[in-house]
């Protein structure tokens, strides 16, 4: 009988302290709120920061042009386009002194 009675005492506390646990672990957390939210703070998106600068185009650049038609024979776009080279050399439509491309 003993036995019984302290594998019962022991069921007993096993479940108090698992009711403790839980009941303990199971409270609200910080409310999150959109002035606490961490990404987007005064609706503000942390992309908009990032400044970009327009490209500037001088003499003796080397410009890959593609050209593009909405037209169903895109055939007539090939003598423009000139094919990426893969041998390391460069290829594409150079800058004149004057700032002028030739295509």
């Amino acid at each position: 009988m003993p036995n019984k009675n302290r594998l019962s005492l022991l069921l007993n506390y096993c479940l108090i302290i698992s009711c403790t646990c839980l009941f303990f672990s199971c409270t609200t957390s910080k409310k999150t709120t959109k002035e606490t939210f961490i990404y987007f703070q005064n609706n503000l998106d942390s992309i908009k920061n990032i400044q970009s600068k327009e490209p500037v185009i001088q003499n003796s650049d080397l410009l890959s042009i593609q050209v593009l038609s909405t037209s169903l024979n895109q055939e007539q776009t090939l003598p423009f386009n000139i094919p990426a080279s893969a041998g390391g050399t460069s290829s594409g439509y150079l800058v004149s002194m004057s700032g002028n491309v030739e295509m």
